[in-house]
């Protein structure tokens, strides 16, 4: 497959665009990175609608419509910013605002003439608030147009750039550059949670989230990300692992985590020790 590089455009309405120089570091923040010019600006209301243009697509639109999904449940869930998804559009990807923030692909020969040889490419155009963006997709990257779960990842790494944020100097981070693989960048460390809350505000949203990605990584053997599926039903927020039978569940009502391993005789799920700070702090400790 090659190394693919992962990059930032943003252009305002006054300026040409300009790469992103990795030795302009924030002040405002030892780790995350606001990208350059943009001072902090957001998504006006923190809202930030979306299309998916099939065009061109290796995936079947069900399956690149998850992957997006996916990936911007990652964000929403630790942060104040919101997702709306509005539907498929026939808007090419313009390279030009156009008041639509339009994620879709471009054949390889298009790509590549308009931005390199990269797997993913964000605009963002700015005003008083960001206003519109685009990402593009590149579908010669042969990872993110055959797997649901890569493409998740890259598109996790590139909203990231949608959001206001530019790469991280923190190791850890999925905005971290030189870049991790697409399966790494699913999952965001506490660097990205930082950096998201510093731009979209809230008050210990999620935290139920980092919990469960970090038993995740610490548990793999029960709990196997790549095939795992959220559920929301009230109070519950659970995930489902198909290869161990099991779900791990958070109760909004009573704010504790509970688990339970489907057998031959029906069982409850099994309340686990512990409160939501700790397990926090055992995630926070480990990254998460």
């Amino acid at each position: 497959m090659g190394i693919f590089r992962l990059m930032l455009l943003a252009l305002s309405f006054n300026s040409f665009a300009a790469d992103y120089t990795f030795e302009q570091i924030s002040a405002i923040h030892p780790k995350f990175i606001q990208f350059t010019g943009l001072n902090n600006k957001t998504w006006s209301n923190h809202v930030l609608e979306w299309w998916y243009n099939p065009r061109n697509q290796p995936l079947t639109t069900e399956q690149s419509i998850e992957a997006i999904s996916q990936a911007t449940l990652a964000w929403q869930n630790i942060s104040g910013i919101t997702f709306v998804y509005r539907g498929i559009t026939n808007q090419a990807l313009s390279n030009q605002r156009d008041d639509k923030f339009v994620i879709g692909w471009l054949d390889s020969a298009t790509f590549l003439s308009r931005f390199g040889d990269y797997s993913g490419y964000t605009h963002v155009w700015w005003f008083n608030d960001i206003v519109d963006g685009e990402l593009s997709l590149n579908e010669a990257d042969t990872a993110i147009s055959s797997s649901v779960s890569e493409l998740q990842g890259l598109v996790t790494h590139e909203l990231g750039h949608a959001l206001g944020l530019d790469h991280s100097d923190d190791p850890d981070s999925i905005m971290y550059t030189p870049y991790h693989s697409y399966a790494y960048q699913r999952i965001l460390r506490t660097d990205d949670v930082n950096a998201a809350r510093h731009l979209y505000p809230c008050s210990g949203c999620g935290d139920w989230f980092r919990i469960m990605n970090y038993a995740e990584s610490a548990y793999a053997d029960l709990f196997n990300s790549a095939n795992q599926q959220t559920i929301t039903l009230a109070p519950w927020v659970a995930r489902f692992y198909p290869d161990s039978a099991t779900y791990l569940g958070y109760n909004t009502n009573d704010s504790h985590f509970y688990i339970l391993t489907q057998g031959i005789q029906p069982a409850l799920p099994q309340q686990l020790p512990g409160t939501l700070a700790e397990y926090l702090d055992l995630a926070i400790q480990n990254g998460f």
